[in-house]
């Protein structure tokens, strides 16, 4: 972007120094803020008092409690492609409560204290049988992966890297972490992202524990004491730290994750962090493995996890070549979508065969909605719209 030129207050033109095809995707979810509320309200404190044009407004943010938000009266240009009611909203209010327990979460959507909550994978056959409650599924665009610190040794050996790979048992990890209600992934990009290509599978490392093993034999990396576990090359003992979050989901997928790699003799010990901490940590260079996520719904998602300038930041995987960034930028800059599509293939194609990550599933959307909660919707990119909400009353 060069400059942006203000025509009016409902107009303006964009002046790019070169293509970049993922702005249409960044105009579809960009918001224009306003810049007097901005310049008085300044940069540090803006963001928990935002002043935009939505349906609601924040009325109370309790930190790490519950954010409350009144309905907009002056709301009413709702898109009439996705909503026959232009607005105001039905409802006079909507509170986003922050709960971190899942049993929690449950129970209040069991009482009627919350209306509306995302329901984790075991707590998914009591919502079902909840007569009250209505349970909708969807498939994130979102994946869940390993990620290897590839700018520490061992890791920066790529060999062991699609070791892991084929260490890895998609489809038991999907029947034992979500019960079966993930699909298993195999590249960089999911299903639910544009740019995935499926005939990538066929050349990416999938389940075989006697090749990962074969591999690990080769880099030196054998069982030395009869232990069942392996030393490393020099017949240290072994051992391969994997940071993960603390919510049970996360220490499930991990727990499998342990249980496949022992099978082939890594020894793998669980770090579990709070999430913030999680991330803070791949910033530093000084991490090993890590277990965590993605969402996006354009394939720039992968400029922004391997660009060299992003290593300490979102590249937390330490990774980035020459030839990387060469076919990232072509993919980026690349306007005509079948031609865009073959140079995201190419990008997924090298990062496949790089391996600086373990790609594990495409997690489900678990939704939990009380049967009175009327109209409301779900985003593309899972988020919830109440903008037609309402409850119904007997």
């Amino acid at each position: 972007l060069d400059i942006i030129e203000l025509h009016d207050d409902y107009s303006f033109t964009m002046h790019m120094n070169s293509p970049h095809a993922p702005l249409f995707f960044v105009l579809a979810g960009l918001e224009i803020v306003s810049p007097t509320a901005y310049e008085e309200i300044g940069p540090d404190d803006f963001g928990t008092n935002p002043v935009g044009g939505g349906p609601f407004i924040l009325k109370e943010l309790v930190t790490d409690n519950y954010a409350l938000f009144e309905r907009n009266p002056d709301f009413n240009w709702a898109p009439p492609e996705l909503y026959d009611h232009p607005g105001p909203v039905f409802l006079d209010e909507l509170q986003i409560l922050f709960i971190g327990e899942e049993q929690t979460v449950l129970a209040a959507l069991e009482t009627g204290e919350i209306s509306l909550a995302g329901i984790p994978t075991q707590n998914l056959v009591d919502a079902q049988a909840n007569p009250d409650i209505d349970v909708h599924v969807a498939q994130l665009s979102q994946i869940r992966y390993v990620g290897f610190n590839t700018s520490k040794d061992p890791w920066t050996n790529p060999d062991l890297r699609k070791a892991f790979a084929y260490a890895t048992d998609r489809e038991e990890f999907v029947t034992l972490a979500w019960d079966d209600l993930a699909q298993p992934l195999y590249q960089p990009l999911p299903p639910t992202i544009w740019g995935h290509n499926p005939e990538l599978n066929a050349i990416a490392p999938s389940f075989d524990p006697d090749k990962a093993m074969s591999m690990l034999d080769e880099l030196g990396y054998v069982d030395v004491d009869g232990d069942g576990l392996r030393e490393d090359p020099d017949g240290n003992d072994w051992t391969v730290p994997l940071a993960t979050a603390s919510p049970d989901e996360w220490l499930r997928q991990a727990e499998v994750l342990e249980a496949q790699w022992r099978a082939v003799g890594i020894p793998l010990q669980i770090d579990v962090l709070e999430f913030a901490a999680l991330v803070d940590l791949t910033t530093t260079g000084t991490h090993d493995l890590f277990l965590l996520l993605y969402g996006y719904q354009d394939p720039s998602i992968l400029t922004y996890f391997f660009d060299p300038e992003r290593k300490g930041g979102s590249n937390r995987a330490w990774f980035s070549t020459e030839e990387l960034t060469d076919l990232l930028v072509a993919a980026d800059s690349q306007l005509d979508p079948d031609m865009r599509y073959e140079a995201v293939t190419a990008v997924s194609q090298y990062i496949i065969e790089a391996s600086p990550w373990v790609y594990l599933a495409v997690p489900p959307a678990l939704t939990g909605v009380r049967a009175e909660l009327m109209n409301w919707r779900i985003h593309p990119d899972t988020s919830f719209l109440y903008w037609n909400a309402y409850f119904e009353t007997e």
